[in-house]
């Protein structure tokens, strides 16, 4: 009977850790082919709970803000509007928005944000995860 036991717990932390990994917003980690359109469209191919790849996007725009020339985490932020040449970065397996952010005097400033600290890979589909 502890055999038995053993073996289930065994498969319910395997199947448990699997879905951690999936959700706990870092995308880049099981995501391919991450890509940035138009500044504000994260597009991705990524891994779902089966196993598989899908297509996926999510729009940045309604997550991010530009706050003073700086780039940050803000529902409804719509950052596109004060920001321009958005790309993405990749450092150490993490990814970056990087964009010239306007300030509210006019001038330019070069911000950076962790995308993977607030985007997640839930079976297959980049979301947006609030912490």
């Amino acid at each position: 009977m502890l055999k038995y036991a053993t073996f289930a717990l065994l498969f319910l932390l395997i199947l448990l850790q699997s879905n951690i990994v999936l959700a706990d917003g870092r995308f880049s980690g099981s995501c391919a082919n991450i890509g940035i359109e138009k500044g504000r469209i994260l597009e991705a191919y990524c891994r779902k709970n089966n196993g598989g790849y899908t297509q996926t996007s999510i729009n940045l725009n309604n997550y991010i803000a530009n706050d003073e020339g700086k780039l940050v985490w803000r529902r409804n932020g719509r950052y596109i509007a004060t920001s321009k040449n958005c790309i993405l970065t990749s450092q150490h397996g993490i990814s970056f928005l990087r964009c010239n952010t306007r300030r509210e005097n006019g001038n330019w400033k070069l911000s950076t944000l962790n995308l993977d600290r607030r985007i997640a890979n839930i079976n297959g589909q980049l979301k947006y995860r609030h912490r």
